[in-house]
């Protein structure tokens, strides 16, 4: 049995083939669960970076990349299982043989990543527009420069659930913990805040 992943050329597809399935299933499991937040799941307290973009508006383009890891795992696993498949299977060359690897690596990683972004869509298409955040209270989560020099980010309770989105703010700095109201939302997926006590 293990002679069909290790032995003599077998091994540059076996690993990859058995490497890739592990990490695949780990990932698998960890996203039933809920532990799993690698990009999947944006805008929740902890996510740092454009949340408003991805969670407001489900831009799920930037999200999910064929260089991703989930992109590099479904690789490996395509790689390997077209490999040890053509390998085993067929009289080719080793070239041909690692030419229908290398397909199957990017067939697998543009399945996956097709899914991905329909999941990713479909989970977005209930989640708010970052136009019903204004007039909302909040507190500054990363500091704010003044005059909109700067973004900061903002934590937001959006639908009972705890939100950061980027922000700025034409009046002065607003340092971290700073109570703020939400006064806009911008065409750059950021929001407009000023200082509650200024608003």
């Amino acid at each position: 049995m293990l002679e069909l992943f290790f032995k003599d050329n077998a091994i540059w597809f076996g690993i990859p083939a058995l490497l890739g399935t592990g990490l695949f299933a780990i990932k698998l499991v960890l996203l039933m669960l809920g532990a799993d937040h690698g990009g999947e799941t944006v805008g929740d307290v902890g996510d740092v970076g454009d949340a408003a973009s991805a969670d407001a508006h489900g831009d799920s383009a930037g999200a999910f990349k064929i260089f991703s890891i989930q992109g590099v795992i479904a690789f490996a696993m395509g790689f390997g299982w077209a490999g040890l498949a053509a390998l085993h299977f067929t009289d080719w060359h080793l070239t041909g043989v690692m030419l229908t690897a290398i397909g199957g690596g990017l067939l697998s990683a543009w399945i996956l990543l097709t899914a991905m972004r329909a999941m990713f869509e479909l989970q977005s298409s209930g989640n708010i527009t970052i136009d019903s955040c204004v007039g909302l209270q909040g507190t500054v989560y990363i500091g704010i420069a003044g005059e909109s020099s700067g973004k900061g980010q903002v934590q937001l309770v959006v639908d009972g659930k705890q939100r950061i989105f980027d922000a700025v703010t034409t009046g002065p700095e607003l340092a971290s913990g700073t109570r703020v109201r939400v006064t806009g939302a911008n065409s750059d997926n950021t929001i407009t805040v000023s200082s509650v006590t200024n608003a």
